[in-house]
């Protein structure tokens, strides 16, 4: 198992990400913290639930994140779906 982590100040607010996966770079849990505003609330629950089990990798990260703003109709205050892809893409063991 490894534990990464990414910071990065967005327009309007910071993200924190801390994402663990498997030997074979699969999500195994991931946790989005920081004072951004993703509306409506219960779409980071979602987002978060949906990226288990997806692979570390761009277009796969990208995809789950654009299915989740689709179906909720969420929207990060100051912020895309490509800049919370990022985000996690970034993430590093400390």
């Amino acid at each position: 198992m490894h534990v990464l982590y990414s910071e990065k100040k967005l327009r309007k607010g910071l993200m924190r990400v801390k994402v663990e996966t498997d030997e074979q770079r699969v999500i195994q849990s991931i946790t989005i913290t920081g004072d951004f505003f993703l509306l409506p609330e219960n779409a980071l629950w979602k987002l978060e639930e949906r990226l288990k089990g997806a692979k570390l990798e761009r277009n796969e990260i990208i995809k789950k994140i654009e299915q989740v703003f689709e179906e909720t109709g969420a929207i990060v205050v100051g912020s895309t779906p490509q800049e919370i892809a990022e985000v996690i893409l970034e993430a590093r063991e400390p």
